[in-house]
């Protein structure tokens, strides 16, 4: 997955708040080399699906709507979190939930899984 723009919050995936004016592929390493099926994006935050029906989230987590754990630490110059690199969201596989298609919004985000819950 290649992101490039306005680093802020980490929503470009690199680890860092850096931005990038050409493209550049995110870490395979951060998505545990298992291939990507569909990213989204808002405003402050992005996200990405796996193959095997996993998201991994990463951004601002201004309203939570990362569904990870932040580091505790401010980015971009504000106050909230910001999660530098492509995090799995650990509710679904941890439930043995398949997600089938997501959408990143502003402050919300929103999947429906193979059983079309």
């Amino acid at each position: 997955m290649y992101t490039w723009g306005k680093g802020d919050w980490g929503r470009l995936g690199h680890n860092s708040n850096s931005s990038q004016t050409l493209p550049k592929l995110i870490d395979p390493v951060f998505f545990h080399d298992t291939e990507i099926s569909k990213c989204s994006f808002a405003n402050n935050i992005s996200g990405a699906l796996t193959k095997d029906g996993k998201i991994y989230m990463f951004g601002k987590n201004e309203a939570f709507q990362l569904g990870v754990e932040s580091s505790g630490s401010y980015y971009g110059g504000g106050q909230f979190d910001g999660v530098l690199k492509p995090t799995l969201f650990k509710f679904f596989s941890e439930n043995n939930i398949i997600v089938k298609d997501f959408a990143c919004g502003d402050k919300l985000s929103a999947c429906v899984t193979r059983k079309y819950r």
